[in-house]
């Protein structure tokens, strides 16, 4: 089973990534438009004949800016601009 992760971004686009049941990223692109991405998932579940199984991540509301916080790997930042570590709240 192949898990496929679309981000929804009002100004940016679709960010998309796939990772196998092993958790090993496995495709990744941006895309314009969402019969890019349509096409995309199409594509990936042509491949594996166990599935893929799709999340997405669509905002209720536009963000005027980024979030101060994020995720790289298995390290949570409370501020871009210091990039330091501080674990999640």
């Amino acid at each position: 089973m192949t898990c496929l992760g679309i981000d929804v971004q009002v100004k940016r686009g679709f960010s998309c990534a796939a990772i196998d049941a092993q958790g090993i990223l496995v495709a990744s692109d941006w895309y314009s438009t969402p019969r890019q991405v349509l096409g995309w998932v199409s594509e990936l579940a042509s491949r594996w004949a166990a599935g893929v199984v799709v999340g997405i991540d669509a905002p209720s509301d536009a963000r005027v800016s980024p979030r101060p916080w994020y995720w790289e790997g298995s390290d949570y930042f409370e501020d871009r601009a210091l990039h330091t570590v501080n674990g999640p709240s």
